[in-house]
């Protein structure tokens, strides 16, 4: 996916420095790589992609001022909850013309919000950005049962039908669901990654570490 910063909000304040960074550059297109979250109701990316987004003015402030629009909380899937900041930016998406080549999927960039993980989440290996609901509100979308799978958007449903859009697969790239059988009575460790594993020499009841009664 393809982000800026919201180029509206120049136009709205009749400023067009609002559009440029400290050293007068118009601020980057940035392209991401997002988790596909059916579930999520706003796209997520990381503090240093904000700053990516920012420019020269990166070397000076800790967030884009004038397309900072506050803050709010979240609820995350294992329970806990952070603030994140919010901020204005217009996406796109690259795609392919009818010649093969590299083009923009929308004429018109469209405007939404976008929250950004902490800055500690920079360095956090789990903490994935979530593409949010646009790319369903503004395209066909589909995906393939490969073993590393990706979503491919297209603006019409004939893409998909006699466009050829779908890649083809062989029986060895579909992937079997795994079921990980729940665990009782197993003591669990933290390991200096991060991750929560079950401690194999200790066949005792525990609770996960960090986890009150």
């Amino acid at each position: 996916m393809l982000l800026r910063l919201d180029t509206g909000i120049a136009e709205f304040e009749d400023d067009p420095d609002i559009g440029c960074d400290i050293n007068g550059n118009v601020f980057p297109e940035v392209e991401l790589t997002c988790l596909d979250d059916t579930g999520c109701d706003t796209m997520s990316i990381k503090f240093s992609d904000m700053k990516l987004l920012m420019g020269d003015d990166a070397c000076e402030f800790a967030a884009p001022a004038n397309h900072l629009m506050g803050f709010t909380k979240f609820r995350n899937a294992d329970g806990s909850t952070c603030y994140s900041m919010i901020i204005a930016v217009e996406i796109n998406m690259y795609g392919e013309d009818e010649n093969g080549d590299a083009a923009l999927m929308l004429n018109e960039w469209t405007p939404i919000t976008c929250a950004v993980f902490p800055e500690e989440a920079d360095s956090n290996p789990h903490v994935e950005r979530l593409n949010g609901p646009w790319l369903r509100q503004m395209f066909y979308v589909g995906s393939a049962p490969v073993a590393q799978p990706s979503v491919y958007g297209a603006l019409g449903k004939k893409a998909f039908m006699a466009g050829n859009l779908l890649p083809r697969i062989s029986p060895e790239e579909r992937v079997v669901p795994a079921f990980t059988r729940p665990r009782y009575g197993v003591r669990w460790i933290k390991t200096a990654d991060g991750d929560i594993i079950p401690r194999p020499d200790k066949k005792k009841g525990g609770r996960v570490p960090g986890e009150t009664e």
